[in-house]
């Protein structure tokens, strides 16, 4: 599935309706196996009414950011579609990111919804280098941490993260040891790959 972006032969403002998310068994990003019904994405789509009711409209941004921002597009409408699939509309694309997908840098979207569906979601996520949980969207044309919120991406940021950590001390490690001219290894640092 990819962003082909077929939004850039209209205006970025116009809207377009969005496959997000629909019932099935997936596993999210903390490993935990879960399923939705027909009546849940009912309920998903009840609860993005009510933010729009209070004023709210979520977001669409890259990623999974725990701050829900930066915006790079806006959800303004909801409907539950045929097969029961929950689909947005999207408006307001930001240009650099439409530009961006458009050349395959977010080839997949990934929903953040609450656990109590009446909260509605937190954002529709663009991934990049991270497949989607949901599998068989259409492809888009065009945060705070909380227990409360399930997220869905087969990768999950924190692994990243600890990748990341564990690399910078590997470099760390190495730095020191030239610094300091030891001849062997510092042990409390592994080399190589970090297995998670």
């Amino acid at each position: 599935m990819d962003f082909n972006l077929l939004l850039m032969n209209k205006t970025l403002n116009e809207g377009k309706w969005v496959e997000a998310f629909k019932p099935g068994t997936y596993v999210d990003s903390s490993g935990e196996k879960r399923s939705f019904s027909a009546e849940d994405i009912n309920a998903i789509a009840d609860g993005v009414r009510g933010q729009f009711a209070a004023g709210y409209n979520p977001p669409l941004v890259k990623g999974h950011p725990t701050t829900d921002s930066p915006r790079q597009a806006t959800i303004v409408d909801v409907k539950v579609g045929d097969k029961n699939m929950l689909m947005f509309k999207v408006e307001k694309v930001n240009s650099d990111f439409a530009e961006e997908t458009r050349k395959g840098m977010w080839p997949y979207q990934s929903i953040a919804l609450h656990k109590d569906f009446s909260k509605g979601i937190r954002h529709l996520g663009a991934l990049g280098g991270v497949a989607p949980a949901v599998k068989g969207l259409q492809p888009l044309e065009f945060g705070e941490e909380s227990k409360d919120i399930i997220y869905f991406s087969t990768e999950t940021d924190i692994k990243w993260a600890i990748k990341d950590i564990g690399s910078l001390l590997r470099k760390m490690r190495e730095k020191l040891m030239k610094k300091k001219a030891l001849k062997r290894p510092m042990l409390f640092i592994p080399n190589g790959p970090l297995k998670i």
